[in-house]
Formats: C-alpha cells, structure tokens, sequence
C-alpha cells in the first residue's frame, strides 16, 4: 500500500489574506506549480508592470517565503507566466509568452529551488502569435503547451535539447484556445476550448490522438483545468477535468466524473456566476472520487469574491468562504507546500488596494501518517505549556547525542528565530525557549536533528 493512501488531512480555516506581489505596482496573472509531490518547494510567478513594461516575477515557498526575484527576459512586453516542479531535476520551470520581433514568442527558464533563474531560452520564432502557454514536468521530459494563432501546439524537454513545436491541432478555420496539460497515466494530456466547447487529446505513441469533446453544448463552456492525483500509481491515478459554463442561465463550475471524460457532474448550483475553477493536483482522502480542494471567484455577495471547494469523504462537497473583501478578487490558483506542517494555499488577483496586487490565503492541515512517520524517532514530545505566555519547554528524546536546531515560524511560513546547539547525553533533553518577543498567534516550532525533522504547533497567548 502506498504510504500517503492511509492519510486523512483536516481542515482548520482560512488565514487572512497576505500580499505576496510587488507594492505599488500592477500585478496580474498568478500561477503556481500544480503537480506537488510529498516534501516539495512550491513556486508563485505572475507578471508585473514595472519600468513601463510587463515582466514576470516569482516567489519560492518551503519553510518560508522567498524575496521576490525577476525573471531575465527581453526588452518587450512578457506576460501569462506559467510554472511547474521537476522533482528529478529538483528545479522549477517557468514559460511565458514575450514580445519580441513584433510578435509574441514562447520563452522559457529554470532554476533550482533556490538558485538564480537561467537565461530565457526561445522556444518559438515564426510569424504566427504564439501565446497562453501551459507546462507540466511528466517523467524525465518538461512539456509546453501553447495556442499558435488558431491552434494548439506543444514541445518537450528530454533532459538534453528541446523538441521541435508538435502540432495537436490543424485546422485555422477553428478557433482553439486556453490549453492546458497535465499527467494523465504518465502520458501529457491537454484540455482546451475549441469553438466554445471543451475538447482534450493525449500524447500516445509519439502523436497527439485526434481530438476528443468533453462538453459540447449551445451554451459557453471556457476556462478548463485539470487535476490529477500524481502521489498514486497506476491503475489509482486519476485525472479529472472542471471548467466553467453558462448552460442554465448563468456560470456554474462542472466537472467530469473519475476518468471517463464522458460523463460531467455540476459542482455549484446558485443564481451568481462562479468563474474559472482551479483544483488542486493532490489526493488525500482514501478514495478517489474527486480532486480535494478546488479554488474559484464568485460574484454571490456583488462583488466577485474568491471561494473553495472542499470535496468530503461521501462525494459531496463543501461551500467554504476564502475572501469577502468588497474589492474584485478573480483568477484564483491552488498549491500545497508539503513539509510539517502542510500548508494549502490559494493565490488570486485582487484590485483592493486601487490597482491590481498578488494575495495569498493558506490553511494549515495535519495528518495521522505524518505525526506516527515522525515520533518514532524522536518520542514524548511535548510544547509545554501551550498556549505558552512567557516560558516554554521543548521536550523530546534522542537515540543518540549530536547536534540539533530549533526555528521558530509564524503562520504564514517565515522564520521568526533560529537556536543551534548539541545534545551530548541520549535519552529525555529539554530546550527552554522564552516567547516574550512573539505576538499572540499560532507559531510553528521545527526540531531537526541528525535522526529527524519533527514540528510542533505553539499557541502564545499573554
């Protein structure tokens, strides 16, 4: 039995919301990695307006927020950013699209999680516009996808050069747009809107298959994603497809049901517009019904607000506020940053500040397998007392003496403090640790030793 297959993670609620962009300037289009595996960094890119240009900027997530770093890129407008986490390689993959030579090109740069991102590389050089690129790392190869003019196309990274540009479509009389790919059996799969319906290929035996419908209706049907469960092997993944559309009046958020591609459920049934659902590509109940978590805007209070859904065990799911400000808050994305704890995060874009900024909402969530996983290396821990409001004791217990570290991370993930020392007897040691310095809140305490990595949750209430 795969190991994450017994995990249960519990929701708590949703944190106020934290502005991850730049101050005082235009940001827009937030994108994080989709595919997120037991233990990886996360990445946030978006574009901003700086210098009268657009350029695209990112943010690294593990145990803290990195500072902000530009992505190199030409002198022309670079927009729609898009990012994924090679686990092989232990990099991050960002494509956009940039403007250069009067047309819009497809660029794309790495990095390792906390290095210097490399120059861009040119992906695309033809007449056509090439824009809305989308990218997914499946095995040993990196995969872009994008539309040229009227069609899809893709290319891939096998580790040494980049492929020439694949065609998925081939008909300039049919309008194709918005792809996006992810894993499907270990094979790139791509949704995308053609002619106001959405349709989906796979890559198998080296070419694309002939384009397929998913939902074909009179109505509007736009803004696909896709989720995946990437933790589970075959024949457990599973691979679903949610989009928007306005068949009954107004905008609801639907979704296909397990693999089969044919068969499609409404998630949201209301009289407002729920726009541009953006699942998580994470599994964490035993089951393997639907994707967990799914972020999306809504105009149900007037103004559009962003929301969650949240998938229970029986099938159903629950309606769970992220934002009400009365601003315009849209274009949500989901991300887990996986450690202990474990973070969900949603990031959107929001005009609340008289021009358009970057927020963040996360939720903390635990788990059974986590804590048994951990606490047979390192036994009776204890936080005391907790709530704490002037001293407190980390107590544990080693197999061996070595050295150990302790830091100290308030609730949104950055590093409050940090003590280094060395436990020269084995058994039961006790760190003290004076909270005087900390604000009432919830602070997360890391204990990492030459054995193990275990966290605690320490409330400071004076």
């Amino acid at each position: 039995m795969h190991p994450l297959m017994t995990v249960l993670f519990f929701f708590t609620q949703w944190s106020a919301p934290v502005n991850l962009g730049i101050p005082g300037v235009e940001d827009r289009n937030p994108q994080t990695c989709r595919e997120q595996l037991w233990e990886s960094p996360t990445c946030l890119v978006w574009q901003s307006f700086i210098g009268g240009n657009w350029e695209i900027f990112s943010r690294v997530i593990s145990s803290y927020w990195t500072d902000t770093v530009r992505i190199p890129a030409g002198a022309g407008a670079d927009i729609n950013p898009a990012v994924a986490y090679d686990t092989l390689r232990n990099r991050f993959w960002c494509t956009w699209q940039g403007y250069t030579d009067n047309n819009w090109e497809i660029f794309v740069s790495s990095k390792t999680v906390y290095g210097l991102w490399t120059a861009p590389l040119r992906l695309t050089n033809d007449t056509n516009a090439d824009a809305s690129p989308s990218i997914c790392v499946i095995g040993t190869n990196v995969w872009i996808v994008w539309r040229k003019d009227n069609n899809i196309y893709s290319c891939f990274y096998n580790g040494t050069s980049w492929s020439a540009p694949i065609p998925v479509t081939n008909d300039p009389t049919i309008m194709n747009d918005n792809p996006r790919i992810n894993n499907r059996h270990n094979n790139p799969f791509i949704v995308w809107v053609r002619n106001r319906d959405i349709y989906y290929s796979e890559y198998i035996g080296n070419t694309w298959t002939v384009p397929q419908a998913i939902a074909s209706h009179p109505a509007n049907d736009t803004m696909p994603e896709i989720a995946v469960t990437p933790q589970y092997p075959d024949p457990y993944r599973r691979v679903w497809v949610l989009w928007q559309s306005n068949r009954d009046g107004n905008y609801e958020i639907y979704r296909t049901g397990y693999d089969s591609m044919n068969v499609f459920y409404r998630l949201t049934n209301n009289s407002s517009n729920d726009l541009t659902p953006n699942p998580l590509d994470y599994e964490v109940l035993v089951r393997y019904v639907t994707p967990n978590l799914c972020g999306f805007s809504t105009d149900r209070n007037g103004t559009y607000d962003i929301y969650s859904l949240f998938f229970n065990f029986w099938g159903g799911c629950d309606t769970v506020p992220v934002d009400i400000n009365p601003a315009q808050d849209i274009l949500p994305v989901t991300t887990m940053v996986n450690g202990h704890p474990s973070f969900l995060w949603i990031f959107w874009n929001t005009d609340r500040n008289g021009d358009w900024d970057i927020y963040g909402s996360y939720t903390t969530i635990s788990s059974g397998i986590q804590e048994s996983t951990y606490k047979q290396k390192v036994i009776d821990l204890a936080c005391l007392p907790n709530p704490a409001s002037g001293r407190c004791f980390f107590t544990f217990s080693l197999k061996k003496s070595g050295n150990f570290n302790l830091t100290i991370y308030n609730a949104t993930g950055e590093l409050v403090k940090r003590i280094d020392s060395e436990i020269k007897n084995p058994g039961k040691n006790c760190a003290e640790i004076g909270v005087d310095f900390l604000s009432n809140g919830v602070y997360f305490l890391k204990l990492e030793t030459d054995e193990s990595v275990i966290v605690e949750k320490l409330i400071v209430m004076k």
